[in-house]
């Protein structure tokens, strides 16, 4: 094993770049604050090793700051939107699930709710039973579902947007998701 130990900083993602200039060569990334060490199975060549320089060299620290701030942003948007969805939504008082199961009902319920006995059953998100009184209810019911759902969706890759656009790590935290 041999070690090559550069007094840098970086983060995780210049590991995706030097596998992209020494292809060929398996190694290990050990990752400090201070510094960065590569332990590869075989000693580099000369050129090898310049190349590996050259790519520690051109690391932009703040570009990997900026990257990983975005990443662990848009992760915390991603967890919010799961943590909405999983609560549901509330239709004459009463909350059913935004599961993907519960998702592909209503839009069965929704597609056929001219063929549908009314009342008609349907499962609440504390698994009583709610009953649709007709199709005219089934279509506000299924609507407000899909709606519930499109909202959280639509307003999570508009803060992951906002977040991919930012060109500092202070403006991506200034970034607030306060969706309720």
């Amino acid at each position: 094993m041999f070690e090559y130990t550069f007094a840098t900083g970086v983060f995780a993602d210049i590991e995706r770049q030097v596998v992209t200039a020494l292809p060929s060569k398996s190694f290990t990334m050990h990752n400090a604050a201070t510094h960065v060490i590569f332990t590869f199975e075989e000693e580099l060549t000369g050129a090898e090793y310049t190349t590996l320089s050259g790519v520690v060299d051109a690391y932009d620290y703040n570009a990997g700051l900026l990257a990983m701030a975005k990443s662990v942003k848009n992760k915390l948007i991603d967890n919010r939107t799961d943590v909405l969805i999983a609560r549901g939504f509330a239709f004459d008082d009463e909350h059913f699930s935004l599961s993907v199961p519960a998702q592909v009902k209503w839009l069965g319920l929704f597609t056929f709710r001219s063929t549908l006995a009314y009342p008609y059953p349907v499962t609440k998100l504390d698994d009583g039973t709610y009953f649709v009184a007709d199709v005219d209810a089934m279509g506000i019911f299924a609507g407000t579902g899909v709606i519930t759902l499109d909202i959280h969706i639509t307003s999570g890759r508009d803060l992951k947007s906002s977040v991919n656009d930012c060109t500092t790590v202070d403006a991506v935290n200034a970034i607030e998701d306060n969706r309720v």
